[in-house]
């Protein structure tokens, strides 16, 4: 008789971590239950796509048996760095008995956004008297990465370095003379 439902080992919580930059395709993670009934035959894996965020996983028909999830699309750390996933297991038995786990997939960032414009530069007019430190002009710029990767730094790249600065961080050009 199949009284038993498939049970998730070790636990029916999974952790698993990839990379923003991974390409579909790439192994996430394996899931792994067993079943105590006898005769009641294999179990078979599924997603449960209960989430946006989990339509990007996918357990492919040739996994079925073997519980490996498989990044079916590219994801983003900045739309989501954390993804639940629910897994069904299922078993042959008549009728068939289900158990749910979650795989807790954290997206890991990448530097995969440059730095936009936010106030463009524009030509400034300096007066030939003005003295050595003033604020000529003020730039702004974001970065849709986050943490470290999403840090913006200014530089003067050509022209105008041995009269002017530019702090990196604060963004304010000044002049040297």
């Amino acid at each position: 008789m199949n009284d038993n439902p498939p049970n998730f080992v070790p636990s029916n919580i999974y952790r698993a971590r990839i990379s923003e930059a991974s390409q579909p395709g790439v192994e996430v993670k394996q899931v792994l239950a067993s079943d105590s009934d006898k005769n009641t035959g294999f179990v078979r894996y599924y997603i449960v796509y209960d989430t946006p965020e989990s339509q990007a996983f996918e357990i492919v028909n040739t996994n079925r048996l073997t519980g490996v999830i498989t990044l079916r699309e590219a994801v983003d750390h900045e739309a989501g760095n954390i993804v639940n996933v629910t897994v069904r297991a299922e078993d042959t038995g008549v009728p068939p008995l289900t158990s749910l786990a979650t795989v807790i997939v954290e997206v890991e960032d990448v530097n995969d956004n440059s730095p936009e414009w936010t106030l463009l530069p524009t030509p400034v007019w300096v007066w030939e008297n003005a003295t050595s430190g003033v604020v000529v002009t003020t730039v702004s710029a974001v970065d849709a990465d986050s943490g470290r990767f999403g840090s913006v730094r200014y530089y003067i790249t050509s022209g105008g370095n041995d009269k002017f600065n530019i702090d990196p961080v604060t963004v304010s050009m000044r002049n040297k003379w």
